[in-house]
């Protein structure tokens, strides 16, 4: 695979400067702050107390199935896209080892975060939309991201399973996927992958952790039954990937965003305003609950900058791409991202679905 490397263009570092002068507050800081701190700290205490509660009472089962489910499932996915997410592009704090100790909430929700790293930070963010690099298309044929891979019957179907393998994502995450990944990139040479045996020393560990902490104990000493236990569980996973999906696919699989089989863009703001979408841009809430990856678009452009300051960095980027002739693709509530993501995965089913 040919590394990526965009020259510092003249766009580039317009956009940078406008954002940076008309924005004072980021001089002195980019990163999140006091606002970020106590939204890990109620994050983190949500997820420590639906944890701990079932060890000192007891609960009915339906109850405490439906509320660990839904609200421990979705504080997982939270903590993952609003605290591990910053922090591991270096964007939660200006020092580095609070960034480092924030990043490994990752195995709070069952992830290998030297793994995340290569993934999201170095590959998708350097090949956003490039079919056969952009490991976020790749779904070993199952569905079918992009107009530029390979067509097959049962793609047909994918706009109606597709949900339910979203739902699969962290299932995957703490079953096979850490160990194949870094096996992979082992054999591709990727810097840090060097010594295989660590690694997968290093998997295995943070699964035993993540499954001693959230499964065997619970199953040992909650005031619960197995099945319930059991259940809770599973249902917790369901529902972290389900969130994780429908926040993340819409951000750039849809219609509106460019793909492409190589780097075919003058620069790197090009690149990634062309295939990234935003939505629910007025919702301080998603924009909360999703670590700020409504603004997909400002987060690819300044990923070091911490989610809490894109609402205000957006309005000129917008103006700014205005101006170049840039298209800015803003597809409007979570609603209509949601249903212009599955529309486009009931596009691509057709054999012969091209982008105009």
């Amino acid at each position: 695979m040919k590394t990526i490397q965009f020259q510092d263009t003249t766009i580039d570092r317009k956009l940078r400067d406008l954002v940076f002068n008309q924005l004072p507050n980021l001089q002195s800081g980019t990163k999140g702050g006091l606002q970020l701190f106590c939204k890990t700290f109620i994050l983190l205490s949500i997820y420590g107390t639906l944890f701990t509660l079932p060890f000192i009472f007891s609960f009915p089962g339906w109850a405490l199935f439906v509320v660990y489910t839904l609200v421990a499932g979705t504080t997982m996915a939270s903590i993952g896209m609003g605290v591990m997410h910053d922090a591991s592009h270096g964007a939660y704090s200006k020092n580095r080892k609070v960034n480092a100790t924030m990043s490994t909430t990752m195995y709070l929700v069952g992830g290998y975060l030297p793994n995340w790293k290569m993934q999201h930070n170095v590959i998708h963010h350097s090949y956003t939309n490039v079919n056969g690099h952009d490991d976020d298309l790749d779904s070993n044929g199952i569905l079918r991201f992009s107009p530029k891979q390979e067509w097959r019957p049962h793609h047909r179907f994918q706009y109606l399973y597709a949900p339910f393998l979203y739902a699969l994502m962290t299932v995957l995450w703490i079953t096979t996927k850490d160990f194949t990944q870094v096996v992979r990139y082992h054999k591709e040479g990727k810097k840090g992958f060097e010594n295989l045996s660590k690694h997968l020393v290093l998997v295995f560990l943070s699964k035993v952790f993540y499954y001693t902490f959230w499964l065997v104990l619970p199953l040992l000493f909650w005031k619960a039954s197995n099945t319930v236990v059991a259940l809770s569980f599973v249902g917790m996973q369901f529902v972290a990937g389900f969130v994780l999906g429908i926040v993340f696919q819409p951000a750039h699989v849809t219609a509106v965003a460019e793909f492409s089989e190589s780097l075919s863009f003058n620069s790197r703001t090009e690149h990634q305003v062309a295939t990234s979408c935003n939505y629910a841009m007025n919702s301080r809430f998603l924009t909360c609950l999703t670590g700020g990856l409504n603004y997909q678009i400002e987060h690819h452009l300044f990923p070091n900058i911490s989610h809490v300051h894109y609402r205000h960095i957006a309005p000129i980027v917008q103006k700014f791409c205005q101006e170049k002739n840039i298209p800015y693709n803003n597809l409007g509530s979570f609603w209509d991202a949601v249903v212009a993501h599955f529309k486009f995965l009931k596009n691509l089913g057709r054999k012969d679905y091209v982008l105009s």
